[in-house]
């Protein structure tokens, strides 16, 4: 057993299980205080039937259940809430904390997108409007919710200080919100409630979570305990992206100076002539824009190569007529040479790179090509005309990738696909 979920009711220790179960855990929910849980699945879900028991007795039902499960091996420890905020949730924090190694820090993220539960400003809204105008939560007739500031809810039932990161930090992407995370535990607070309003914030802040050498414990009520539980237990790559631009277009030009200037980065610029010229002296090209890349990728998470902006655009025609060839075939071997020098990188990274952004269809087609890959699995569209998928096959069988034609989007579009891909590298 590697996760052990402590759920409030039954049917919430069920769909927790459900959750990480998606995500290629085996998973058995048991009951608090039965049998010894069974041997032989990922995650166990204890329901130790706290939500309506007295706040004391819901502390203590938490911290033997959350003490019982890291005896018997849980690595992570996960505290299933209630969707709505019912129930005894900052005592229930307590009880798991005080069962938990000294520093580890609850994260609090009530979104679940799936069901039109999302927190912002701090506030959870329910299909749009406040908690607490819930019929469902303000109508309990144990535990009525009586008010939507999620923090709030949490200090009235807690011992512990609490700490809130906006959506603001969510946005700029992991490393912002681990530094954020970090800046709280340094300060001693152990609950720290966080804006999320989408699926992809969820996997934010989990690879954000994955990122720091630090004990946390997910409480939500499933999704973003799944998440980081894959990010840290599941088939990982590394968190580094290469960029891979071939496209000549004012518009894509303009987006990789957008992104460049994001993530603070430079590119290797390749010489497009050199890449359609004769062999040894495109050999010597490719290879040197191999080396200068690797040498990015210890310094940068960014790593871009391009043949934009190296010389300025290329006569096509004239350099064809030069070459007694035609431009498709000279555009093709560029394409090719960009391709080369991006899965050489991605193969001598190591492992440090796991996630492709591609701009030009003839690009993708020639890394396609190059790494011999038998397909791509399609995941999701990051935007219209731009696909998230994953490469099947080949050298670089699993390696996920954004591709995107070289007129589609606007300025920011690269730099939008560059932090939903860096979310996404942040549950594999």
């Amino acid at each position: 057993m590697k996760i052990a979920v402590i759920a409030d009711d039954l049917t919430g220790a069920n769909n927790s299980g459900v959750r990480l179960k998606k995500h290629g855990f085996s998973a058995a929910t048991v009951m608090h205080g039965g049998a010894t849980p069974p041997r032989g699945y990922d995650a166990v879900c204890i329901d130790v039937d706290s939500r309506y028991a007295p706040a004391d007795q819901a502390r203590a039902r938490v911290a033997q259940a959350a003490g019982r499960m890291r005896d018997q091996g849980a690595e992570l420890l996960c505290k299933r809430i209630d969707t709505l905020l019912r129930g005894n949730v900052g005592a229930e924090i307590d009880g798991i904390l005080s069962a938990s190694p000294a520093g580890s820090i609850a994260v609090v993220a009530v979104t679940f997108p799936e069901s039109n539960r999302v927190v912002k400003g701090g506030r959870l809204l329910v299909e749009g409007v406040p908690v607490n105008e819930n019929p469902v939560a303000a109508g309990d007739p144990i535990s009525p919710v009586r008010h939507a500031y999620v923090p709030d809810i949490i200090a009235e039932q807690s011992a512990e200080r609490v700490a809130t990161i906006g959506l603001a930090a969510m946005l700029k992407g992991p490393r912002a919100l681990a530094a954020d995370l970090e800046t709280a535990a340094n300060a001693g607070i152990r609950i720290v409630v966080v804006d999320a309003l989408t699926t992809e914030h969820v996997q934010t802040l989990a690879g954000a979570m994955a990122s720091i050498g630090r004990s946390f414990i997910p409480v939500d009520p499933g999704p973003l305990s799944a998440t980081y539980a894959s990010a840290l237990f599941g088939p990982r790559r590394g968190g580094k992206i290469l960029v891979s631009v071939g496209s000549m277009s004012a518009l894509t030009r303009e987006q990789l100076e957008h992104a460049l200037q994001a993530w603070q980065t430079e590119a290797t610029h390749v010489r497009a002539d050199l890449l359609a010229g004769e062999p040894e002296r495109r050999a010597i090209e490719i290879e040197k824009a191999i080396l200068e890349t690797i040498a990015r990728v210890e310094r940068s998470d960014v790593i871009v190569v391009t043949t934009a902006h190296a010389t300025g655009p290329i006569n096509l025609q004239l350099l064809a007529h030069a070459e007694g060839s035609t431009p498709q075939h000279l555009a093709r071997r560029i394409a090719e040479g960009i391709a080369e020098i991006s899965c050489e990188v991605v193969r001598r990274s190591k492992g440090a790179i796991g996630g492709c952004y591609s701009s030009g269809g003839d690009v993708t087609a020639a890394f396609y090509r190059r790494a011999e890959s038998t397909g791509f699995e399609i995941i999701d569209e990051v935007m219209p005309l731009v696909a998230h998928v994953r490469l099947l096959g080949g050298a670089l069988d699993g390696l996920l990738m954004v591709t995107k034609g070289g007129s589609i989007g606007t300025r920011s579009t690269m730099t939008d696909c560059l932090r939903y891909l860096f979310a996404r590298l942040g549950t594999q």
